[in-house]
């Protein structure tokens, strides 16, 4: 059985550097990156030219012409892509979670908050990876790394940076 490494990141806000260093360290065979700042994922998409890259734009990426928000089928699952800047936050993202169903996906990824986020909600996983630059509410810096075998089956976590 093959398995499928997701790198996740957000709100990375000019921090190409700890982004390659990750991706050094935890090789991953899929980048997505969430916004505020997708130019870093074009420059790590040079550094690393065979990681295929896909991303949406966030609230300070105003000369971007990437979608707010996308919907992609990895490993026969749906993900609902989207920086979260159009999203309400109280204890989770107000909204988001019925976009997600409406698209029937199976995993919602959102950032813009800088601090991380991981919660199933009947049958739908919302994760924010967090900002491994800006961290806020006291977090450290994260990232998200998902691994898929192929399944339904999902296995996702958010990793602190030393």
């Amino acid at each position: 059985m093959s398995f499928l490494k997701i790198a996740v990141f957000s709100d990375s806000h000019s921090n190409v550097r700890r982004m390659a260093e990750i991706l050094e360290k935890n090789p991953s065979d899929l980048l997505i990156h969430l916004g505020d700042y997708i130019s870093d994922a074009h420059k790590l998409s040079a550094a690393f030219p065979g990681l295929p890259v896909i991303l949406v734009k966030g609230n300070n990426d105003f000369y971007h012409n990437e979608p707010e928000t996308r919907t992609e089928k990895i490993c026969n699952l749906t993900f609902f892509l989207t920086h979260g800047h159009r999203y309400p936050f109280s204890s989770e993202p107000l909204g988001l979670y019925e976009d997600a169903l409406s698209k029937s996906a199976d995993i919602a990824l959102f950032g813009h908050t800088h601090f991380p986020f991981i919660k199933q909600k009947s049958g739908v996983l919302l994760l924010n990876p967090g900002s491994i630059s800006l961290p806020r509410k006291g977090s450290r810096p994260t990232w998200a790394r998902i691994t898929l075998d192929g399944t339904t089956n999902i296995h996702a976590e958010i990793i602190e940076i030393s």
